[in-house]
């Protein structure tokens, strides 16, 4: 063999060597669209709406359709707080005081769901359909302070926030799914608002905290009314009058066999 001949060799072999240094072939490279391994279930974290923050558990155990479900959670008391500004309620009093009702609340929205994602071609492309539900929930604090003193007590008048907002997601997506079971994905569509629900519950007795006062207590009864009234008003506006909004979503998981 000449050295012309082993030149040639040389040369032929670089690409190859290439490819062999970068990874390009190696295990966790992406699978193609026929290689599409058959995994039993999967864990994916996962950011988004309606999905929140939050994690979901799949069944994997057909080629071309995943099921799953998952729940998610997503700190609101700072935004809620900020769109929904309660007013403190002044009291009527026969003698003393005067006196105010200072209100305040904490809110937090957490998700469940359940969604089925097919890979009509069993690539990485997806179509995902599925039903979450939204769920706020609050406490509410009045404070009755007397403004003459500026003195005040907590927790005379006490109160609950519950909001649940039903929700039928659509969307398609992109999912790389490596032959370690490492995967990568994110969808984008639309999510329909169904008719929500919700309830705001306000309790106390003014006479636990002052000498009775018939017209205390009138006053102390209107002041919970209007609180209620300014929480079911805050909450609703949130949630506006849209029946849509749009629905994007992007995660990271672990696919495996079991059993």
């Amino acid at each position: 063999m000449t050295k012309d001949d082993l030149r040639l060799i040389k040369t032929r072999s670089m690409p190859l060597a290439l490819l062999a240094l970068f990874g390009l072939g190696s295990t966790h490279a992406p699978v193609q669209a026929d290689e599409r391994p058959n995994r039993t279930a999967g864990v994916n974290f996962v950011g988004g709406l309606p999905e929140l923050l939050g994690v979901q558990f799949t069944y994997q155990g057909f080629r071309s359709v995943v099921l799953g479900m998952g729940f998610g959670a997503l700190p609101i008391n700072a935004l809620v707080n900020r769109a929904v500004k309660l007013s403190s309620m002044p009291l009527t009093m026969t003698s003393g005081g005067p006196y105010e009702i200072v209100p305040s609340a904490s809110y937090s929205l957490s998700q469940y769901s359940f969604f089925a994602k097919v890979f009509p071609w069993n690539g990485n492309f997806f179509v995902q359909t599925g039903y979450a539900s939204l769920n706020a929930s609050g406490s509410l604090v009045g404070d009755l302070r007397n403004e003459s003193t500026g003195g005040s007590t907590a927790g005379a008048m006490t109160g609950t926030v519950r909001f649940t907002q039903p929700v039928v997601q659509f969307a398609v997506g992109w999912d790389f799914l490596f032959s370690s079971g490492i995967f990568f994905n994110a969808g984008v569509g639309a999510s329909y608002l169904m008719v929500p629900s919700s309830t705001v519950a306000v309790g106390g007795a003014i006479t636990n905290f002052i000498p009775l006062d018939p017209a205390a207590e009138q006053s102390f009864e209107e002041a919970k009314a209007s609180i209620r009234s300014q929480v079911e008003t805050g909450v609703q506006s949130i949630r506006g009058v849209t029946r849509f909004f749009p629905s994007v979503f992007i995660g990271v998981g672990w696919a495996f066999d079991f059993g």
